[in-house]
C-alpha cells in the first residue's frame, strides 16, 4: 500500500486480490484504505463471494460479511456497500466519510468521457498498463465529440505515458507531441524528448528540439535526465533480483537464494570496477 497503517485487526495469512488492479490487501485496514483512494476503480465485481469468505475466514470479520450478504438479498447500491465496509471499525472519521460521499457523487455528475479518464488514469496509476491504454484509445475514438482541448490534451499526454512505459516509444512520443499541441503543458513537450532520446540518436533529438527553438541547455538537461533514469532502471533491476533472491531464502530454497545472490554480488563487483579505472 501507499504509506504505513496500523492494523488492529486480525492480519490475513493469504490476500484479498482487487482482480482489476491486482492490488493486494492483507487486512480490514488496508481494505479501507484501498477503497477510500480509489472509488473509481471499485465496482461491484470486487464485491462477491471471494471478498465475503475472506473477511470471514482470513480477518475474522463475520459481522460484516453477514451484513454486505444482507445488502447482497436487497440488491443494494455499490455506495451501501462500500460505506458499510468503511464504518464498520471506524477507521475513518465522520468527517472522512462525508468526504469520501462527496466525491462518490460528484464523479457520478461527471460527464461519461471524464469519467473514463479518471478510469484510466487509475489503472495507469497501479501500472496496469494495458488496461489504461485500452480506455484512452477508446476515449479518444469519440475526440471530434469533445470541444476541451485541454482535457484531450491530458488524455494524450497520459496516454503518452502508458505508452512509453509498455516500450511503445515512438506512438509515446507522438501522443506527448500532440498532447502538447492541445495543452500547451510544457511538461508534455519535455516528455516527449525524453521519449524520443531513448530510441533516436542524439543528433535527431537536437534537430527536433530546434524546430521549438529550444537552447542547448535544454537538449543538456534532457540527455542527462535520459541518462540518469537507465542507471535508475539498472539500480531498480538488481533490486528485483534481490527480493527474489529473499523470497526463495524465505521459503526455504536455499540453493536459489545462493545462486541469485551471487549473480547480484558479481554484477555489483563489476559495476564497481568499471566506475574505479
Amino acid at each position: 500500500m501507499a504509506k504505513i497503517i496500523l492494523c488492529e485487526t486480525q492480519m490475513a495469512k493469504e490476500p484479498f486480490v482487487f482482480s482489476n488492479t491486482r492490488v493486494e490487501v492483507f487486512s480490514y485496514e488496508e481494505l479501507c484504505y484501498y477503497i477510500y483512494n480509489n472509488q473509481i476503480l471499485v465496482t461491484m465485481d470486487s464485491i462477491d463471494g471471494t471478498l465475503l469468505s475472506w473477511l470471514r475466514t482470513q480477518v475474522a470479520l463475520p459481522q460484516l460479511a453477514q451484513e454486505l450478504t444482507e445488502l447482497m438479498e436487497k440488491e443494494s447500491p455499490l455506495e451501501d456497500y462500500l460505506i458499510k465496509i468503511l464504518m464498520h471499525k471506524n477507521f475513518y472519521s465522520v468527517d472522512e466519510i462525508r468526504e469520501f460521499m462527496s466525491q462518490y457523487d460528484s464523479v457520478r455528475l461527471l460527464r461519461p468521457f471524464e469519467r473514463e479518464k479518471l478510469i484510466a488514469d487509475g489503472y495507469l496509476r497501479y501500472r496496469r498498463y494495458t488496461k489504461a491504454i485500452s480506455i484512452y484509445r477508446q476515449l479518444l475514438e469519440e475526440e471530434s465529440t469533445i470541444s476541451d482541448q485541454h482535457f484531450l490534451g491530458n488524455v494524450y499526454h497520459n496516454l503518452g505515458m502508458a505508452l512509453a512505459n509498455n516500450l511503445q516509444l515512438s506512438e509515446a512520443s507522438f501522443c506527448f507531441l500532440k498532447a502538447f499541441t492541445m495543452n500547451e503543458n510544457e511538461l508534455s513537450l519535455r516528455s516527449c524528448f525524453l521519449v524520443m532520446a531513448s530510441y533516436e540518436s542524439e543528433n535527431t533529438v537536437r534537430l527536433e528540439m530546434k524546430k521549438y527553438h529550444l537552447p542547448d541547455t535544454y537538449f543538456e538537461a534532457v540527455m542527462d535526465e535520459v541518462k540518469g533514469a537507465k542507471e535508475d532502471l539498472d539500480n531498480l533491476q538488481l533490486y528485483h533480483r534481490m527480493q527474489k533472491a529473499v523470497y526463495n531464502r524465505e521459503h526455504g530454497d536455499y540453493k536459489s537464494y545462493v545462486k541469485r545472490m551471487d549473480n547480484v554480488l558479481q554484477e555489483m563487483k563489476e559495476t564497481y570496477r568499471e566506475q574505479t579505472i
